[in-house]
C-alpha cells in the first residue's frame, strides 16, 4: 500500500490515481532538481563533488543518475519460489504496461484495497503510465513474470519512491492471489531493499492498513519494525534501516 505525505480533507475527495500522480510529480520535480545539481557541480554524487570535479560534464558523459537508472535496469533474477515454481524478476518497463494493466484487474477486491487504499476495477492510461515507466532512480519497481502462452504475465510487483530530501523511500507490494504464500512477496522485497542498498537509501519504510497481518509477517521476517500511525488508527507504519545513522 502507498500513502501520499499528505492526506486529502473529507470535504475534497480524490481518487487514488490522482494522489498517486500528485505524490509522483512532487518526486520528479525533487529529482530534476537534484540531477541538475550533480551536473553542475562536475559530476557530484549525492554527498557533493567528486575530488578533482571542476567543470560540468559534456554531453557524452552520463550523469550519475543516470548510470544508476542504467545499471538498475539491466538487473534480471532467476527465482524459484519454495513450491518449486519459477518466475523471472527484472525492473518494470514502459513496455509493461499492457501486462501491468492485466495484473490489477486480476486481483481480487480486498488485494486493490489493500495496496491501493481503494478498488481501481479499471485503470485508466494515465495511471498506468505513472506504474510503469519509471527513472529507475527515485522511482523504482521489480514485476514477477511468467510465461503464458506468448506473452509475459505479471503476477507480483514491488516498488519504492525515494524522497531525495530525505534518503528514505516508501515501498509497497502486491502479488496475485494465487501466487500468494510461495514466497513471491518476500523474493520481490528482498531484491527491492538489495537495489536500495545499492544506492545507499538510508530507510525503507512501508505504510500498511493494521488488519494485513500477511504483510505484517513479511515485513517483519525481513526486519522491519512496525509502530502505530499516529494520525489513523487502521494504519501501521514498518521501517527498516538499511543505512547506519553515522554514513547518512
Amino acid at each position: 500500500m502507498s500513502r501520499l505525505p499528505t492526506e486529502p480533507s473529507i470535504s475534497t475527495p480524490i481518487s487514488p490515481e490522482e494522489r498517486l500522480a500528485k505524490d509522483l510529480l512532487t518526486q520528479k520535480l525533487l529529482t530534476q532538481t537534484v540531477i541538475e545539481r550533480w551536473d553542475n557541480e562536475g559530476g557530484a554524487g549525492p554527498d557533493g563533488p567528486q575530488e578533482g570535479a571542476h567543470a560540468a560534464p559534456t554531453a557524452s558523459v552520463q550523469s550519475p543518475a543516470a548510470k544508476v537508472s542504467a545499471s538498475i535496469n539491466t538487473q534480471r533474477w532467476s527465482q524459484n519460489l519454495s513450491d518449486g515454481a519459477h518466475v523471472l524478476i527484472r525492473p518494470i518497463n514502459k513496455l509493461d504496461a499492457r501486462a501491468e494493466r492485466r495484473f490489477i484487474e486480476g486481483l481480487s477486491n480486498n488485494a486493490q484495497r489493500l495496496r491501493f487504499m481503494a478498488q481501481i476495477p479499471h485503470p485508466t492510461e494515465k495511471f498506468i503510465a505513472q506504474l510503469t515507466d519509471l527513472d529507475g532512480v527515485t522511482e523504482v519497481a521489480l514485476v514477477a513474470l511468467i510465461r503464458e502462452g506468448t506473452e509475459e504475465k505479471i503476477v507480483g510487483v514491488s516498488r519504492y519512491s525515494l524522497d531525495v530530501s530525505q534518503n528514505r523511500c516508501e515501498c509497497a507490494l502486491a502479488v496475485s492471489d494465487d501466487w500468494q504464500h510461495r514466497g513471491l512477496g518476500t523474493a520481490l522485497m528482498q531484491h527491492l531493499i538489495q537495489i536500495a542498498r545499492a544506492n545507499q537509501i538510508a530507510m525503507i519504510e512501508s505504510v500498511e492498513y493494521a488488519e494485513n497481518l500477511a504483510m505484517r509477517s513479511l515485513l517483519h521476517e525481513l526486519g522491519f519494525h512496525m509502530r502505530a500511525d499516529p494520525s489513523d488508527a487502521r494504519l501501521a507504519i514498518y521501517t527498516l534501516q538499511i543505512r547506519p545513522t553515522s554514513e547518512r
